[in-house]
């Protein structure tokens, strides 16, 4: 939301719409990704001979849907995110420069 926000107010150089296009349903696949690994997580901890793991992934298969978007979307995001850094001088050329030397960004 707060990118999307900054979109609004011209501050990263991408219309809402572009942003949006690089980030197609992240959010949605962030949630799923961390119900799953929290049950992954919980399952191991507790671990025996006879654990299973399979119920986890099949009570998220509805979900694991959206990733039919996000990879449909991919190849169109790639090549907006391309021509949007190539723009030198761009908003958005240094709005990932000061997100990419961010402490954050490096684990």
């Amino acid at each position: 939301a707060k990118l999307e926000e900054e979109a609004k107010d011209g501050h990263i150089g991408l219309k809402p719409a572009e942003v949006d296009s690089l980030f197609t349903n992240v959010n949605d696949i962030l949630a799923v990704n961390t119900v799953l690994f929290t049950g992954l997580r919980e399952r191991f901890f507790s671990w025996s001979a006879q654990q299973e793991i399979g119920d986890v992934f099949l009570t998220l298969t509805p979900f694991l849907k959206m990733y039919k978007d996000y990879a449909a979307a991919y190849h169109s995001a790639a090549l907006l995110l391309r021509e949007s850094l190539e723009k030198d001088s761009s908003r958005f050329s240094q709005f990932h420069s000061r997100l990419t030397h961010h402490r954050l960004a490096h684990g």
